[in-house]
């Protein structure tokens, strides 16, 4: 069988400078929130071609507490081809899915409050030029070029995509001063919150990994470009 993700061979690549940012973690005592995760939204929010990130628990948290953020009612408009937690964002922020072929198309029978963009393998459909917000679905897509066109910018650091934690992990990128004073309300179990923090020991991981991902990104398109000439 050929595994999707080689984690142990990733581990391997960088196992002692991850032991050390772990044992860093232990030694200060701060194992929730801290220096580290600000160190990581500052280097997740470059990449993501935004101004702010605020990490969150998983890419799902991620989108959900997008559109808890954007205080939105009625119809968002969102591709057919697309993971089901999309969806269930949308449904559990209180929201109508309406998915479409064609996320350009402007006779949608229905008025949206907003557009979610999916980025799919490679392949994202920017919605039509909107006043409405704009929430980027790109779990999959952290490291991509052209991130960073929507109002928020949605991340997953699962550990089968590009950038993997050891365990969960999420982020929410914008430039909006507003939706980020709102997101860090939103991710405390607090009024209205949810408990969806980034653990400090995960961001100290992502953060080692983090100097080692324009290679592996690298090695990814040499990979790909030897298969599209192969077949």
């Amino acid at each position: 069988m050929i595994r999707f993700t080689a984690f142990d061979r990733e581990y391997a690549e960088c196992q002692d400078e991850i032991l050390q940012a772990i044992d860093r973690c232990g030694r200060a005592g701060r194992l929730i929130l801290g220096e580290g995760v600000e160190r990581f939204e500052t280097e997740v929010a470059r990449r993501a071609n935004h101004i702010w990130a605020v990490a969150v628990g998983s890419g799902y948290d991620a989108l959900y507490l997008a559109l808890r953020a954007c205080q939105l009612v009625g119809y968002v408009v969102l591709p057919q081809y697309s993971h089901i937690s999309t969806v269930n964002a949308c449904l559990n922020a209180g929201l109508l899915p309406h998915r479409v072929s064609d996320i350009h198309a402007r006779d949608l029978r229905i008025n949206p409050s907003a557009y979610m963009p999916v980025h799919t393998e490679g392949i994202v459909g920017a919605p039509p030029a909107t006043t409405l917000p704009v929430i980027e679905d790109a779990c999959q897509a952290f490291g991509a070029a052209g991130l960073g066109f929507a109002d928020l910018t949605c991340l997953s650091f699962h550990p089968m995509k590009v950038l993997g934690a050891m365990g969960d992990g999420g982020a929410i990128a914008g430039s909006d001063p507003a939706l980020r004073d709102r997101l860090l309300m939103l991710r405390h179990p607090g009024e209205r919150g949810v408990n969806s923090r980034l653990d400090a020991i995960q961001a100290a991981i992502l953060n080692v990994k983090l100097r080692h991902l324009d290679r592996w990104l690298a090695q990814r398109a040499m990979l790909a470009q030897r298969y599209t000439h192969a077949f």
